[in-house]
C-alpha cells in the first residue's frame, strides 16, 4: 500500500471485502453524477458549438469531443493535473503555488476561472470529508485558505487520484 493512502483512510469498508478494492467505494461517489461539485456545469464548450454547428448526432458528438474537447484537455488541463500530482505526491508545495498561479493565467476568461475554481473548491470540500486526517488533504486545504493556492479543479482532482 502507498504510502498516501496509509495516510489517509477513507473510512470505507469495500463492499466485496476486498483490501485491494478499498479505494472503490470513494472512487464511485466521487464519480457519481450527482456529486455536488458543479463538475457537469462546464462541458468544454459543446452546448455553443451544438447551437453554431447543428449538431444532432452520435457522430457529431463523437467529433467534437475528438476535435475539441479532447485535444483541449490534452494541451490544457491533463499536464497541469500531471505536474500537480507530481508535485503533491512529493509534497513540493512552493511548485504547486507555481503550478496554480500558471493554471489560473491559463485560463483566459474571469468564467473559466470562476469555474474551475469553483468546482475544485467544491470538490475539495467534499473530499475533506471523505478523507478525514489526511495529512495531504489537510495541507492542500490549510494552503487553499489561507489563499496560497486557489483550488483549481485540476490540482483538486490530482490529489484525489493520489488519495485512491
Amino acid at each position: 500500500m502507498e504510502a498516501s493512502a496509509q495516510n489517509c483512510e477513507s473510512g470505507f469498508d469495500p463492499v466485496c471485502g476486498s483490501p485491494q478494492l478499498a479505494w472503490l467505494p470513494a472512487l464511485m461517489q466521487c464519480a457519481d453524477p450527482l456529486f455536488p461539485t458543479g463538475g457537469y456545469a462546464h462541458s468544454m464548450g459543446l452546448e455553443q458549438w451544438a447551437k453554431q454547428q447543428s449538431y444532432r448526432s452520435a457522430e457529431d458528438l463523437s467529433a467534437f469531443l475528438l476535435q475539441q474537447a479532447g485535444p483541449a484537455l490534452v494541451r490544457m488541463e491533463l499536464p497541469y493535473l500531471r505536474l500537480a500530482r507530481q508535485a503533491l505526491e512529493s509534497a513540493d508545495w512552493e511548485n504547486l503555488v507555481v503550478i496554480e498561479q500558471q493554471l489560473d493565467a491559463s485560463k483566459w476568461s474571469a468564467e473559466l476561472r470562476a469555474a474551475s475554481v469553483a468546482q475544485g473548491r467544491g470538490r475539495l470540500r467534499l473530499l475533506c470529508k471523505l478523507y478525514p486526517n489526511c495529512e495531504q488533504m489537510d495541507a492542500y486545504h490549510a494552503r487553499q485558505k489561507q489563499r496560497q493556492v486557489f483550488g483549481h479543479h485540476s490540482v483538486v482532482t490530482a490529489l484525489q487520484s493520489i488519495l485512491l
